[in-house]
C-alpha cells in the first residue's frame, strides 16, 4: 500500500468533512454547525514587470507573463443552542499556483497530480459569553486595532462587551506575537501586546472610536537587526518591506511601543444624496533597545545602538454619494525617518496588516498574494498619498470604479549606484486604476482590475541590477498590470 504523502493535509480535511455531516444528520442536538467558505480563484492576464512584486527589481523592458493561482478559506462554527458559546476553526490553502509543483508550503501543489502540504490552520478560537464583562475569545483569531496599525490574526484573548446599556463598545485584548519559551536569555522575552479600544456615537451622524496599544519585549539580550539596505538582504522586496513590527521581533527584542489613536466617520444626508467623512490619527512612542539598523544607501548605526520612536499617521477621507454614484478623496501620510545615522526613528511603524491604498505596491490588488509590501509605506520613509475615486453602480449585479494617486514617500529615499553616486529622491508617481464586479450567479462574483504607475524619480531606487536599467536618479520605467478573479463565497 502507497502511504500518499499528503496525509496531514488530508486528515484536515477529513476532519472538516466529518463536521459537516454531523451538522447534517443532526446527531448532536445540543451543538449547531455552520460551515462557511471563500474560494478565490485570482488571474493575472497580462502584466509588465512581473519580478517587481516578487523581488522588488525593475527590469528593461517589457516581462509580460500569465499567471492563475487560488486561495480557499473554510470554516466551521460550532455553538450551542442558545448560542452562549461557540469554537471556530477555519484552514486555508494559500495562494496555490496553477502549475507549480513540489512540497515546500504554501503556493506549492499545483503542479500534476496537485500534491503538496499547502493548508495551514487560519483560525482556532472559542468564543463564550462571560456574563456581565461580556463575551471572550480565545486563541488564535481575527484581531483588530486599526487597520493601518493592527488588522490581521492573532493568538491571545480578546474580552468585548458594552457600558451604558450599549452606548459605549469596548473590547479589551492581550495578544502574544512571538515567544521565546525556556529561553534562558531572558524571563520577559515574549512580544506581547495589551490594548483596548471604546466606540461610541455622540450623535447619528457620528461614529467615534478611541484606542491605545502597548507592546513590549523587554529581551536586553537580544539583538534586533532591521536591514532596508538591498545589497546585503535577499532582494529589494525585502529592503522595502523591512520596517514593521512582525518583521523583525521574532525571536525576541528589547521593545517598548505605545500606539494611542482616534478613528471614526461622520455621515451627512442631503438632498442628493450622502456626504460623509472619514479620518484615522495615530501618534506612536516608545524605544528600540541594541538594535542594529542599515538604512538603503547602506549607512546606519552599528549593533547595540538604543532608539528612540516617535511616529505618526493620519488618513483623511471626504466624498459623497449621489444615487448610484460615490465620490471620495482621500489624503493619507505616515511619517518616515529622515537620517539612519541618528537615534531618533521617525518612522511610523504598523505592526501586522494588509494595506488596500495600492494596486501597484500594496493588497489592494485582487491577486493579493503577488504584492510588495503589506504596509502603505515603503522602508521607513513613510507615504504620503493624494487619491480619488469613483464609483457607480449600474444594476444590481455590476459595478465600475476607478482611482487615481498620486505617490510620494514622506521622506527621501537615499541610495548609491554602483558608481558611487549618491541619490535622494521622494517622488513614487502616479497610479491609474479601474475595477469592475460582476456578481454572475448567487454569491460568486467575477472582478477584473487594471493599473498603470507612471514612474517617478524614486522608483529609480528598483532599478539597477542584472537586466535592469541603471540607476541615475531618473526613472525609467512604468508598470501595468492586469487582474481578474472568480469567488464564490458562503
Amino acid at each position: 500500500m502507497i502511504k500518499h504523502k499528503s496525509l496531514k493535509t488530508r486528515n484536515i480535511a477529513a476532519a472538516l468533512a466529518m463536521a459537516v455531516a454531523v451538522s447534517a444528520t443532526g446527531t448532536a442536538q445540543a451543538v449547531k454547525f455552520e460551515f462557511h467558505g471563500d474560494l478565490d480563484n485570482r488571474f493575472i492576464v497580462q502584466t509588465d514587470q512581473i519580478g517587481f512584486p516578487v523581488t522588488g527589481t525593475i527590469t528593461d523592458g517589457s516581462q509580460n507573463e500569465r499567471v492563475a493561482n487560488f486561495k480557499y478559506r473554510m470554516w466551521t462554527t460550532a455553538a450551542t443552542d442558545d448560542g452562549s458559546t461557540k469554537g471556530v476553526y477555519a484552514i486555508e490553502v494559500g495562494s496555490v499556483r496553477f502549475g507549480r509543483g513540489g512540497n515546500l508550503g504554501a503556493g506549492t501543489g499545483g503542479a500534476f497530480s496537485g500534491d503538496g502540504v499547502n493548508v495551514e490552520t487560519r483560525w482556532a478560537y472559542v468564543d463564550t459569553d462571560v456574563g456581565g464583562p461580556g463575551r471572550l475569545k480565545i486563541g488564535l483569531q481575527p484581531y483588530k486595532v486599526n487597520k493601518h496599525l493592527w488588522n490581521e490574526t492573532a493568538a491571545g484573548l480578546l474580552l468585548s462587551g458594552a457600558y451604558g446599556g450599549g452606548d459605549i463598545k469596548y473590547n479589551y485584548a492581550w495578544m502574544r506575537g512571538s515567544e521565546s519559551f525556556n529561553d534562558l536569555r531572558s524571563v520577559s522575552d515574549d512580544v506581547d501586546a495589551l490594548s483596548a479600544k471604546f466606540n461610541f456615537s455622540p450623535s447619528e451622524s457620528v461614529k467615534l472610536g478611541v484606542f491605545g496599544l502597548f507592546q513590549t519585549s523587554s529581551d536586553d539580550k537580544a539583538g534586533t537587526t532591521i536591514n532596508c539596505d538591498p545589497a546585503t538582504t535577499a532582494n529589494k522586496r525585502a529592503a522595502a518591506g523591512c520596517y514593521e513590527v512582525k518583521s523583525f521581533v521574532t525571536g525576541g527584542a528589547d521593545l517598548s511601543l505605545t500606539s494611542i489613536g482616534v478613528d471614526g466617520s461622520y455621515t451627512k444626508p442631503t438632498d442628493s444624496g450622502n456626504f460623509f467623512v472619514n479620518w484615522d490619527v495615530i501618534v506612536q512612542d516608545g524605544s528600540l533597545d541594541n538594535t542594529t539598523f542599515t538604512g538603503t544607501d547602506g549607512t546606519g548605526l552599528p549593533a547595540g545602538t538604543n532608539f528612540d520612536i516617535s511616529g505618526q499617521m493620519f488618513r483623511f477621507e471626504v466624498g459623497a454619494r449621489r444615487g448610484k454614484t460615490t465620490y471620495k478623496y482621500t489624503l493619507l501620510h505616515q511619517s518616515g525617518d529622515d537620517n539612519p545615522n541618528d537615534r531618533d526613528f521617525e518612522a511610523f511603524l504598523a505592526t501586522d496588516m494588509d494595506a488596500t491604498d495600492s494596486v501597484i505596491f500594496s493588497e489592494e490588488s485582487i491577486t493579493s498574494d503577488i504584492f510588495l509590501v503589506e504596509t502603505n509605506y515603503l522602508f521607513d520613509k513613510g507615504i504620503l498619498q493624494n487619491r480619488f475615486d469613483v464609483g457607480h453602480q449600474i444594476n444590481k449585479k455590476l459595478w465600475v470604479g476607478g482611482a487615481i494617486s498620486l505617490l510620494e514617500l514622506a521622506e527621501d529615499v537615499e541610495y548609491v549606484n554602483a558608481g558611487g553616486t549618491r541619490f535622494k529622491e521622494d517622488a513614487l508617481g502616479v497610479e491609474i486604476s479601474g475595477r469592475l464586479k460582476y456578481n454572475f450567479a448567487t454569491r460568486t462574483v467575477f472582478e477584473a482590475q487594471l493599473a498603470f504607475l507612471s514612474a517617478d524619480d524614486a522608483m529609480d531606487f528598483f532599478e539597477g541590477g542584472v537586466g535592469s536599467p541603471p540607476q541615475d536618479g531618473k526613472a525609467d520605467e512604468d508598470i501595468y498590470k492586469l487582474n481578474a478573479r472568480v469567488r464564490y463565497k458562503f
